[in-house]
């Protein structure tokens, strides 16, 4: 089962996690959750700017273990049927603060995670297509369909939006490969 991951943290350095989102591939799972507890010193103005007017607040915001667990629960919730996680992620960053957050709560079923543009690669070798083409279509489709969420859904830098937006990418880049 895939699922888009993508978070909001205080800076690059620290990655102090402010924000989580995460939808399935087929867009009926969703999580989102906020760190109430992340450091505000370590924020950039960018994120001060952009990132924190966009947070929700109310019961979605709360400590970071309380988080944690959440997620964990949320993961461990979802379909076995599907098979293994894949958590694909278009920065590396992401993966390495939810990781991080579930070693807290670990989840009793396998769990991995691939760049979207490898596992578009990986999709095509898988499918014996040689073509240099195809990979660049796909990735053009993928940046499409992320820009495309965002005129339905402009809170680019919202988890949950963002991942959103990565879903549709990652479904418009997989309609090449007629998968």
């Amino acid at each position: 089962m895939y699922i888009l991951l993508d978070t909001e943290f205080t800076d690059f350095d620290s990655r102090d996690v402010i924000s989580v989102g995460m939808v399935s591939e087929c867009g009926g799972y969703e999580f989102y959750s906020e760190v109430s507890d992340h450091n505000p010193n370590l924020r950039t103005q960018f994120v001060n700017q952009v990132v924190m007017p966009l947070l929700q607040g109310g019961d979605v915001s709360v400590p970071y273990a309380q988080s944690a667990e959440r997620m964990s629960n949320w993961l461990t919730s979802l379909p076995q049927d599907q098979g293994d996680l894949m958590v694909l992620v278009d920065y590396i960053g992401d993966w390495l603060i939810v990781d991080c957050m579930l070693r807290k709560f670990p989840i009793k079923r396998p769990i991995r995670c691939q760049f979207i543009n490898y596992a578009l690669d990986h999709i095509i070798k898988e499918r014996g297509i040689t073509a240099p083409e195809v990979l660049t279509q796909a990735r053009i489709n993928f940046d499409s369909g992320c820009q495309h969420y965002y005129t339905i859904d402009s809170r680019q830098h919202h988890a949950l939006v963002d991942a959103k937006s990565n879903r549709v990418g990652w479904l418009a880049g997989k309609a090449v490969l007629n998968v």
